[in-house]
């Protein structure tokens, strides 16, 4: 009752459905659906004490490295040019990965991520490890941020990881469970129903330098949060 309402309410529909059919059958399934509903108040985000460095033992398997940045929200036009940036320091024929699993065989797994959410999210390098390389990948995480924010990411990198990304999304679009609740998200989120539909345009505007601006803006020292997992021994 608190949370569901007319005001807060999206319905996708996608199949082979008229509107006129899918109109009718969202109101006769909702027509009971009156109570008012409050607005969503976000809360604000917290400015935390950077950079920062974290150490604990945990009960894993492996030992697990993250360098986290402060990210940006899902209405930032930056917000696409760090998913394609996520996708080229991802995957097996990233230069990350290359580095510290193939070169070195120091890593389980690799990678980064980007997490923008309704209010600023982070962007994180990441890696699996055993507990005596620690320190060394610590060391490469920081090396292959350098990296990124120094004019030394490869245009070839950038390309590649645009075009999975949107080869990826067209063939999404032939799954209707997944274009319905994109739709449905991105309608409550407040972006455009429909720029799932428009994926290779977005991304094929973005440039490989505002990429490497976004990375800039992002990845700074100065806004690091190191944590670090260490394997803590389990007695059964």
């Amino acid at each position: 009752r608190r949370l569901c309402g007319p005001s807060n309410l999206v319905v996708s529909l996608c199949g082979d459905i008229t509107s006129e059919t899918a109109s009718n059958l969202v109101a006769n399934a909702f027509a009971d659906l009156t109570n008012h509903t409050p607005a969503l108040v976000l809360p604000q985000p917290t400015q935390a004490k950077l950079p920062a460095r974290a150490k604990r033992s945990e009960p894993r398997e492996q030992a697990i490295v993250l360098h986290g940045y402060p990210g940006v929200d899902i209405l930032d036009p930056r917000s696409d040019a760090l998913n394609i940036l996520q996708e080229a320091m991802s995957g097996l024929a990233s230069e990350l990965v290359i580095e510290i699993r193939d070169k070195r065989g120091l890593a389980y797994f690799a990678g980064a991520y980007n997490m923008p959410g309704l209010i600023p999210g982070s962007f994180v390098l990441y890696c699996g490890t055993r507990q005596e390389a620690v320190d060394e990948i610590d060391r490469l995480l920081t090396a292959e941020a350098n990296r990124v924010t120094g004019d030394k990411l490869e245009d070839q990198e950038l390309d590649n990881a645009r075009r999975k990304l949107i080869n990826e999304a067209e063939r999404n679009l032939q799954n209707n469970l997944t274009v319905a609740q994109s739709t449905a998200l991105d309608a409550l989120y407040g972006l455009d129903p429909a720029r799932r539909f428009h994926t290779r345009e977005r991304l094929t505007a973005i440039s490989n330098e505002d990429i490497r601006r976004a990375a800039r803006d992002i990845l700074q020292p100065d806004a690091q949060a190191v944590s670090i997992f260490i394997p803590k021994a389990t007695h059964p």
